[in-house]
């Protein structure tokens, strides 16, 4: 079953992310596209002003990496974290570093 809800209003500030690593790339027929418009379409849901919040892994899927990499996405601000250790330890890593997530 496929639920679909529209908001009757603009929200400020959204956070949206959950396995957005997955969409176009974990299905039958992949579509490299998939996550460009599912992002492009959260920011249509945002008021004028409105931040949208995303948090993904890098290294996943190569399609979002090149997204991301290309800035297809149009973000205004991107901060890449690398994590250090299993125990919750994280360091801010440039972008430069994004081919070297895996």
């Amino acid at each position: 079953t496929r639920s679909t809800s529209t908001p009757t209003t603009a929200s400020r500030r959204s956070s949206r992310s959950p396995h957005l690593e997955h969409v176009g790339f974990d299905e039958d027929d992949q579509d490299p596209e998939k996550t460009l418009r599912l992002v492009q379409h959260l920011a249509t849901l945002l008021a004028p002003g409105g931040e949208l919040l995303l948090t993904f892994p890098l290294g996943y899927n190569r399609h979002l990496d090149d997204h991301l990499a290309s800035g297809a996405f149009g973000f205004d601000d991107l901060t890449l974290m690398r994590r250090l250790t299993t125990l919750g330890a994280w360091e801010e890593a440039p972008l430069e570093d994004l081919h070297k997530a895996r």
